[in-house]
């Protein structure tokens, strides 16, 4: 809707910078999603029509067999499960173990709880790429290679979602767990039912990073399982791609259909949980 403004004259004219920027941010959008629209419509296409120039912005005749390839001729039904329980697994202990970290960093007091805050703090300057080789030697010592708890369990301390939890459980009023002690709760019963309900919107946020940093890692999958049963979708979907080539064709159509399937769990995550996630960030900036 444009905004109008009155001049002098009592008369009403456009906001043409209003006007402006509305149309910069439509073509930002539309330039952003061009390439998940391209992918819907392709994964309904055949290969000739997919690879044809000039290409058909629309599937005039819409075909099913990719997806139906997709489900009874590969394995990424059961790649998108070993994803699926990599990232809802991995998420569920990082916010368990991230929560009760940050709410024990903010309102517990101990020795050396600044010095443990700031050690944590400093191994998110460490570059994930150098930890490869040292976790790779635990992992193979722990005889977990090649099986998925290998694949998640390196992220379960993850540094940043402490420090969101506890600078989110920081700012929780120590009036509230006063009370809650005069009550004749426990400390878990602090955490548990005081606690968690105030952060909501920080394990929120913590969610949607984590269950997409998961869903979407390729590299330490990639080294860590060779075995093509636990292959993750991302993983799988890259030898799939390498074995079409090998074959001769591309098969558009089909990495397209298999594209679609791998993203639409992260859109149904943040839909569902986009409330949290945005007042989890604006929560974050405003009492960080």
């Amino acid at each position: 809707m444009v905004s109008k403004r009155l001049n002098k004259n009592g008369i009403s004219d456009f906001n043409f910078m209003n006007i402006l920027s509305n149309i910069l941010l439509w073509i930002s959008v539309l330039t952003f999603l061009f390439p998940f629209y391209w992918m819907l419509t392709s994964s309904f296409k055949t290969q000739s029509v997919a690879v044809q120039i000039p290409p058909d912005l629309l599937p005039l005749d819409p075909v099913f067999r990719n997806y139906i390839r997709i489900f009874s001729q590969s394995m990424i039904p059961k790649w998108f499960l070993n994803s699926m329980i990599v990232a809802l697994v991995g998420t569920a202990l990082v916010v368990i173990t991230a929560s009760m970290a940050g709410y024990a960093l903010a309102k517990k007091r101990f020795i050396g709880r600044n010095a443990l805050f700031w050690i944590i703090i400093s191994t998110m300057m460490i570059p994930n790429n150098l930890l490869i080789v040292p976790l790779f030697l635990i992992i193979r010592d722990l005889h977990l290679y090649n099986t998925l708890p290998a694949v998640f369990l390196p992220i379960v301390g993850w540094p940043f979602s402490v420090f969101l939890l506890k600078q989110f459980s920081q700012t929780l009023p120590d009036e509230i767990f006063d009370a809650g002690k005069i009550d004749g709760c426990s400390e878990a019963g602090l955490f548990v039912h005081i606690g968690l309900p105030m952060i909501k919107p920080g394990i929120g946020a913590v969610a949607i990073f984590m269950f997409t940093q998961l869903w979407n890692d390729f590299l330490w999958p990639l080294v860590i399982v060779t075995k093509s049963s636990n292959l993750t979708l991302m993983v799988g979907l890259a030898a799939l791609k390498e074995e079409y080539v090998m074959q001769g064709g591309g098969q558009f159509g089909i990495q397209m259909a298999a594209s679609v399937l791998a993203a639409l769990p992260m859109v149904i995550i943040f839909l569902i949980f986009q409330r949290f996630f945005i007042k989890g960030l604006t929560l974050g900036a405003v009492k960080g």
